[in-house]
């Protein structure tokens, strides 16, 4: 099927557009990735998705004018789609799942890091950095590490192996 639009078909016949936002962003994600070098996999991968079907889709749009919808899912009423369709949108999808556990885990460091200042105070005890903190959401995540915004203990939430080979740990921190 001939896609001469966007998702869906919408904005048919733009082509010029879509290539220019094309380029622009994944462009933007390529130096946002080589540049900054995310910590964490999920957000990695999901960029990656991302820019690799809107190269495939660009490629598309280059060479024929149109992109070349072919997966159609019978079995439910949806539209025709591509690999690069199914990749933008995954990778949105893992987007937005690393944005969101990403905001709770510096909302998790934060309360940490004030609670501590608060108990600190209250007994008179200087206080340690939030990330010092054994409990430390982010630390060992299966989603990946990606501390390096919120980090202030020196270490990049505990993946970082100490002299001995092992694994950081705040007892190690203080030596």
């Amino acid at each position: 099927v001939e896609n001469r639009g966007a998702a869906f078909g919408m904005l048919a016949d733009q082509r010029w557009v879509f290539i220019l936002l094309s380029v622009a962003a994944i462009v933007a994600i390529v130096i946002y990735l080589v540049w900054s070098t995310p910590k964490s996999a999920l957000l990695r991968l999901s960029l990656a998705l991302i820019a690799g079907g809107g190269i495939g889709n660009m490629i598309d749009r280059i060479g024929r004018g149109f992109v070349v919808d072919f997966i159609n899912a019978t079995f439910v009423d949806f539209y025709v789609f591509n690999v690069a369709d199914s990749c933008v949108c995954v990778g949105c999808a893992l987007l937005i799942i690393w944005m969101i556990w990403d905001s709770v885990r510096e909302k998790r460091l934060a309360s940490s890091g004030a609670d501590k200042a608060d108990s600190s105070a209250d007994s008179g005890e200087t206080g340690t950095p939030a990330g010092d903190s054994a409990d430390t959401v982010g630390a060992g995540s299966p989603i990946g590490d990606d501390a390096e915004d919120t980090d202030v203990s020196g270490t990049s939430g505990g993946n970082d192996s100490n002299a001995n080979g092992g694994t950081a740990s705040p007892e190690a921190n203080e030596e």
